[in-house]
């Protein structure tokens, strides 16, 4: 999961969480953060994302991309654009991909607002990811900028928990 995760983010370190942000509560925001943002909002949206990127409908995911923005509060609206737009201008485009570059036209029209989501999908559609791989490595993102970034295995619990389609159960922290 991590290995994909950078593959499709090569500056994963630098960005930090997009939408989820935690307060000295983390397990809890992470959880409260599943229910209220990753199951109703962004992994259906994922879902569509990827189905439209692997088909190359681009006008579909442009539209897609915009519904996005409708969904999120301001402030993740922000940071979803700016860590979308630094994806897609700063890992460059997979050898032998078309949909990235017409989708970084459409951003120039105007026509799509680059959410991370949107460029996730396209980037993990190029590189053939499946649903489970692609929804796994933007957990991960998410979860790497906010929540325990240095204890990869909470990290990995929180991430497996979301993609049961359950709510995650909070890790239970073993002091030696």
């Amino acid at each position: 999961m991590a290995r994909m995760a950078h593959r499709l983010n090569p500056a994963l370190e630098a960005q930090g969480a997009v939408t989820f942000r935690p307060s000295a509560a983390a397990l809890d925001d992470w959880a409260t953060w599943c229910a209220g943002v990753w199951f109703p909002v962004l992994s259906p949206f994922l879902r569509r994302a990827l189905e439209h990127a692997r088909t190359g409908r681009l006008r579909e995911l442009a539209e897609l991309d915009l519904e996005l923005g409708d969904r999120l509060n301001p402030e993740a609206v922000r940071r979803s654009q700016s860590a979308g737009r630094r994806l897609l201008n700063a890992a460059g485009i997979p050898r032998g991909d078309r949909n990235l570059a017409r989708f970084a036209g459409l951003l120039e029209a105007e026509r799509a607002e680059g959410h991370l989501l949107v460029v996730h999908a396209l980037r993990a559609a190029a590189f053939h990811a499946t649903d489970p791989l692609a929804a796994g490595s933007y957990l991960y993102q998410e979860a790497t900028g906010g929540l325990f970034p240095n204890h990869p295995r909470l990290v990995g619990e929180c991430v497996e928990g979301a993609l049961r389609l359950e709510r995650p159960a909070p890790p239970v922290l073993r002091v030696a």
